[in-house]
């Protein structure tokens, strides 16, 4: 793997983790559990289509990485519920849904596919919107 397509997988990671990045979802009819089921998605993700990356930040213990990335999640989720974003079950079950189908593809377009359907998971305030350009989901 060249070093451009490694630091944007890194870069996607990053996000991925960050306060505003792609959402959480599971059964999904709440956020945390919304937050297991992606947790468990992009770890397995990161396992194959970044290796290295996984090995350097969870010692290669998948358990480690689902722990640490869904606490993320819901720290995310519930910081993004006290702005007054809403958590949608129904975009979050699309989310899984197309991590989970993509969890081993490894292209920038599967990495667009789950960024776009995920990008709905919570629905923010305009005001909210404007402060980081995105909706959070």
């Amino acid at each position: 793997m060249n070093a451009r397509r490694r630091l944007h997988l890194l870069t996607l990671h990053v996000l991925a983790l960050s306060l505003l990045a792609l959402p959480l979802a599971g059964c999904q009819s709440d956020s945390e559990a919304f937050a297991r089921a992606s947790a468990k998605q992009r770890c397995e993700r990161l396992v194959t289509c970044n290796s290295p990356i996984f090995a350097d930040q969870y010692g290669r213990e998948l358990d480690h990485c689902i722990d640490d990335v869904e606490a993320k999640l819901i720290e995310s989720g519930q910081a993004l519920e006290e702005v007054g974003c809403e958590y949608s079950p129904e975009a979050a079950r699309k989310c899984v849904r197309i991590n989970r189908a993509n969890r081993t593809e490894c292209m920038e377009d599967d990495d667009l596919e789950i960024s776009a359907a995920c990008e709905r998971v919570f629905t923010c305030p305009a005001e909210v919107e404007g402060v980081d350009g995105d909706s959070a989901g």
